[in-house]
């Protein structure tokens, strides 16, 4: 029956919901950074264009911390370190974060629970995102 909770003593099994939907999510990332082509100019799928910058469309590359982010990431996934240095410095980390990722919900998934570890090293994925993102927008803006 629905909506009946389980008996005490034998608790519902984890819903894996949310690990399923974000390991999707990563797979489709690293999928679509191996598949593009990626060059100086820009990054295309298949003949096309990526998505435009609106604030570094109006403002310039140096004015957003991601410009150049996603032909970074995907370079680096392709093993052109020098184009996705060249283009982001931080595509390299995020490449690796991304792998990391992958691998640590491909984890969630084969246990079918996730521990308190796992969420540990998502929160401090989650950081390190954001500190490589803002160090290396600071190194493109400063050199």
């Amino acid at each position: 029956m629905r909506g009946v909770p389980p008996p005490p003593g034998n608790p519902s099994p984890p819903s894996l919901r949310e690990p399923i939907v974000r390991t999707v999510a990563i797979v489709l990332a690293l999928t679509a950074g191996v598949t593009a082509k990626a060059t100086k100019a820009g990054a295309t799928w298949f003949g096309v264009r990526g998505p435009e910058c609106p604030i570094g469309a109006c403002f310039g590359p140096l004015a957003c911390p991601g410009c150049g982010l996603l032909r970074s990431t995907a370079a680096a996934l392709q093993g052109d370190f020098a184009l996705s240095f060249a283009t982001h410095p931080t595509g390299i980390a995020i490449a690796t974060l991304l792998v990391g990722a992958a691998v640590l919900h491909f984890d969630i998934l084969r246990r079918r629970v996730e521990l308190p570890s796992h969420r540990l090293w998502r929160r401090r994925g989650h950081r390190w995102f954001v500190v490589t993102l803002l160090l290396g927008w600071l190194l493109r803006v400063t050199y």
